[in-house]
Parts: structure tokens; C-alpha cells; sequence
């Protein structure tokens, strides 16, 4: 892309220094300056440069492991970090959306809105455009769910995190052991 960008200015020296050394020429036989100036009829180049959207997904932080009692919801939190020069989304789902126990695929934490610890289960809270978790849990799906938009404002955004607060609630009679899944976090442009 360098050298065509040189070439393209090399390109347009030439053209107005052609222009330049035609002026004197036409005085020379005859004419004025300004009857030159008023039938001059060349268009300066025109150059333009088109940018496409550019959107990655930098990193993403991986999420704590939590020891849980049956006394209260437990509360952790990951980040992505992306970095775009468009309006974007980011989305989270899983293959598998409820929390599964590595030594019994039977015992699972529901994925569900109603995190408490009246009934086992787990969520994650959408990130508001100002920073700030939202007030209540979405559960993830299958389906990629936008989770935060993005809004660029005047500047691109360059490794920008986004925080994402998750919280798991164990109810009374949940089997011990190490549950977990698999979050894919997507992100993609928008208007």
C-alpha cells in the first residue's frame, strides 16, 4: 500500500508541474495570463481511501473458580477486551448452558434469570453502555445473546474492556463437586 500511495503523489507532482511550466508557454504566444486562468478547464486529482470496519476480540479474561456455601449467591467476573473502529456487540452463549459436575453429568446448575440459593443455579449480568452491571441475571443459551452494544462515539476503541459480572447460587442438597462449562464470547459490528 506504500508504494502506491508514492506513486500516486509522484503522479500528481507531475501533473502540476506540467501545468505550471504550460503557463508560460501560452503568455509566450500571445495570450494573457488571465484568459488562460479563465479557459483552464483541469480538475485537481481527487484521491479517496476507503477504510473497512475492523473488529477483534483481544483477549478475555478467564473466570475465578468459586467455593459456594448455601448461605448466599456468589458473585465473580471476567472481562473481553475488543478492539474496533465500529459500533459492535458482544454476545455470549454455550453448547452446554447449565453448570455441569465433572465426576456426574446428572448433577447440573441450571443456567437461569433467578440466581438465588433457594434453587441452584447460575447467570450473568449484561453490561450497561456506561461501564455498570445490569441489575439482573440473563441466562446464557445456545443462541449467541447480545450481553453489551457498544456505541464508539467520535473515537475507535482500542483493547477496550468490558466487564461481566456472573453470579452462581447453591441450594441445600446439591451434590458436591466441580461444575463448569464452556461461554463463547462473540463479537460482531453493528449500525
Amino acid at each position: 500500500m506504500e508504494k502506491i500511495i508514492k506513486k500516486l503523489f509522484f503522479g500528481t507532482s507531475a501533473i502540476a508541474l506540467s501545468a505550471l511550466a504550460l503557463a508560460p508557454a501560452v503568455s509566450f504566444f500571445g495570450e494573457s495570463n488571465s484568459a488562460y486562468a479563465a479557459t483552464q478547464d483541469q480538475k485537481a486529482p481527487k484521491f479517496s481511501v476507503t477504510v473497512n470496519p475492523t473488529l477483534t476480540i483481544d483477549s478475555v479474561t478467564t473466570p475465578a473458580v468459586l467455593n459456594f456455601s448455601h448461605s448466599e449467591v456468589q458473585e465473580s467476573n471476567f472481562s473481553v477486551f475488543v478492539s474496533s473502529n465500529k459500533n459492535y456487540v458482544i454476545q455470549l452463549s454455550a453448547t452446554e448452558p447449565n453448570l455441569v459436575s465433572g465426576s456426574n453429568s446428572s448433577h447440573v446448575i441450571p443456567a437461569t434469570a433467578d440466581v438465588s440459593t433457594s434453587e441452584s443455579g447460575w447467570g450473568i449480568k449484561k453490561a450497561n453502555a456506561d461501564g455498570t452491571a445490569a441489575s439482573t441475571y440473563t441466562a446464557i443459551t445456545t443462541t449467541p445473546t447480545t450481553f453489551y452494544t457498544g456505541a464508539l462515539g467520535t473515537t475507535n476503541v482500542k483493547n477496550k474492556e468490558t466487564n461481566f459480572t456472573y453470579g452462581i447460587g447453591i441450594a441445600a442438597g446439591q451434590p458436591s463437586g466441580v461444575y463448569s462449562t464452556e461461554i463463547t464470547v462473540t463479537a460482531t459490528t453493528a449500525n
